[in-house]
């Protein structure tokens, strides 16, 4: 009696649990049934105190399915078929030391007599291999985010059918997903749905099986294809389709009573559905023919899908196997290759350097690791190639050795002048970027190196003026330095019988030249000779002529910048016979000379003149007014 008062205490306990939780459970009360209705109870009693533990730990479930092998008919004419039930779970705990809900010890298949849609069996199977699984992302150098555990859970057990022409439908489904799902509505309340289609069984037909897992996450912004296809034993033709997961159960009911075909389908977030599966550009799609899926997920989050493959054998349906799946898409950092950086500047014109012919150039380029947030800057390794470096060449290579991001490569080259070397040639850089995974990463990049004829740039004759009796002292500027085969200077004089040299000067660096024997009124001009590769005469300055006045100093430069004012003179020693002067200034950049002030008396021996702002140096020309 006292046996009995505790076990009545735990039935009346328990049925009251599962009588208010339970709805499927209330079919106990109407059954006359006492042995039937105590199977019942016995299976409500599980329930209810699975439940009771449940309700706060059953979002768990990411994705599996349901496939199947055939293995042919016994002595009794049944076929047999091997069913394989694949689950995974989120394994993390939920809070540290509460692990989320293990994998049911033991699982209820039912299955669906297609041609009546009436249950003809529910078998109980264990499970068979509970394995915590190596996660892998799309990208194999990204780790898996913080946290983040799978578990794969697999039920096996062998079936026997009765003969039957439209099949079987075999279902399994549980509660919950995880409510941090992106894309369906209320992911915490809602669970999963496996199934598998058995067509005629005088086929003896073997569901497709897919060939890969899909990755547990992905990256953000990053276009990631996979293949989804399967293989089919029979050689079926198969055909692939993004579909709806199915949807079982709740949280106060998390193992569901069997139902058959057709099944519900989670609820698609407003702005999710068979059009927006995920937040992707472009969203996710699955190629019919081969399988192949695709998309560049442009959002973070958990998103749930399924992936149908249906089985046709001479063009009739023969079944369907649904893959219910969920994708994490994560940000990834991200390892660049290295990459070459060109110096700027004239002699730089695109991917092309170029060098002149018997002038010393050289260039540095930069070798750069940039890589994106959170990812260190990584040691290079690189080597710049070329017929350039060698013999009769011998351009020269210069390699820093910190193998930090930037290295330093400079080349330097002199091509010489005879005879011309090389127009084009070409340089190979490899850079390999050593801390990338899976193993190095490469990225190479290729520059012509060009060889022109030196330029000759031409002088500018900056002032003449009088140092005595036919002494006339003459100064130049050139805006660059002399290039590379600079020959000579050579400076032409017109004394009113035409134009000759009058001397040439072999210093790069000379500016200035007195002209003793200059004659009355002379003009000069001056320009620049190279030989390489062989002798050319530049272009000529602007010609500038002494005044008929000799003795008058006709020139004189201001070299201070931020001079307001700048006062020339000059020295007439003999009595004036002209009525004045007239005064002339060039400005920097211009190439000609402005009047800008007459002087009616000719005993002046200075004049100043107002500056413009920040206009130095300036150049002045003095003439004399005849009377």
């Amino acid at each position: 009696m006292h046996k009995n008062r505790i076990g009545f205490f735990f039935f009346s306990k328990v049925r009251s649990i599962v009588l208010f939780e339970n709805p499927a459970c209330r079919e106990i009360q109407n059954k006359p049934n006492m042995a039937h209705a105590k199977g019942l109870l016995y299976r409500c009693i599980w329930l209810g105190i699975s439940m009771a533990v449940l309700a706060t730990q059953a979002r768990h479930l990411v994705g599996g399915d349901m496939t199947y092998r055939c293995l042919g008919v016994d002595a009794q004419g049944q076929s047999r078929y091997e069913i394989t039930l694949k689950v995974y779970r989120d394994c993390r705990e939920q809070s540290p030391g509460q692990p989320n809900t293990p994998f049911d010890r033991e699982v209820s298949i039912a299955v669906f007599n297609n041609a009546t849609l009436q249950q003809t069996l529910e078998f109980k199977t264990r499970l068979t291999d509970s394995t915590i699984l190596s996660l892998r992302g799309s990208d194999p150098c990204v780790p898996p985010p913080p946290g983040l555990c799978y578990a794969e859970g697999v039920y096996r057990d062998t079936i026997t059918l009765a003969p039957s022409v439209r099949g079987y439908t075999l279902e399994w489904g549980r509660c919950c997903r995880n409510e941090t799902i992106r894309n369906i509505f209320q992911p915490g309340s809602a669970g999963v749905v496996f199934t598998a289609s058995i067509p005629n069984t005088t086929l003896c037909n073997n569901s497709p099986a897919f060939k890969n897992a899909l990755p547990t996450y992905i990256c953000v912004n990053d276009l990631f294809t996979f293949d989804h296809s399967a293989t089919d034993a029979d050689g079926d033709s198969l055909v692939y389709r993004i579909t709806t997961p199915f949807t079982a159960g709740s949280p106060l009911d998390p193992f569901p009573l069997p139902m058959p075909p057709p099944y519900p389908q989670v609820t698609w977030l407003g702005g999710y559905g068979t059009t927006n599966y995920m937040d992707g550009n472009p969203d996710i799609t699955l190629d019919p023919i081969s399988g192949n899926m695709e998309v560049r997920p442009t959002q973070l989050g958990q998103y749930v899908f399924s992936v149908s493959v249906y089985e046709y054998r001479n063009g009739t349906l023969l079944s369907e196997i649904k893959r219910d799946l969920q994708i994490n898409v994560i940000e990834c950092p991200i390892n660049y290759p290295p990459q070459v950086s060109l110096p700027s500047g004239p002699d730089v014109r695109g991917d092309t350097l170029v060098f002149y012919q018997g002038e010393l150039a050289c260039f540095d380029l930069s070798i750069l690791d940039i890589n994106g947030p959170g990812v260190k800057v990584d040691s290079i390794q690189f080597s710049v190639t070329g017929e350039v470096f060698s013999a009769p060449y011998n351009a020269s290579l210069t390699l820093t050795t910190d193998l930090l991001s930037p290295e330093i490569a400079r080349i330097c080259w002199n091509p010489g002048c005879n005879p011309l070397p090389i127009q084009y040639s070409q340089i190979y850089i490899s850079m390999t970027d050593n801390n990338d995974c899976p193993g190095p990463n490469q990225a190479f990049d290729t520059l012509i190196l060009q060889v022109l004829p030196p330029p000759t740039p031409t002088p500018e004759l900056t002032c003449i003026r009088t140092t005595g009796a036919q002494v006339v002292e003459l100064n130049w500027d050139l805006q660059v330095s002399p290039p590379g085969g600079f020959d000579a200077w050579i400076i032409y004089r017109d004394t009113g019988t035409g134009w000759s040299p009058l001397v040439t000067l072999s210093d790069p660096d000379q500016r200035q030249y007195t002209d003793s024997s200059a004659g009355a009124a002379p003009c000069y001009y001056i320009a620049m000779r190279t030989v390489c590769p062989v002798p050319v005469i530049g272009s000529p300055s602007d010609t500038i002529c002494l005044s008929s006045k000799p003795e008058v100093n006709l020139c004189q430069v201001t070299q201070d910048p931020a001079a307001a004012a700048a006062t020339i003179s000059w020295t007439f020693n003999d009595v004036p016979d002209f009525s004045g002067y007239r005064v002339y200034r060039r400005l920097p950049g211009s190439q000609t000379f402005t009047l800008i002030a007459e002087l009616t008396d000719p005993t002046l021996r200075s004049y100043t003149d107002v500056l413009p702002p920040g206009a130095g140096p300036v150049c002045y020309q003095l003439s004399v007014q005849d009377n």
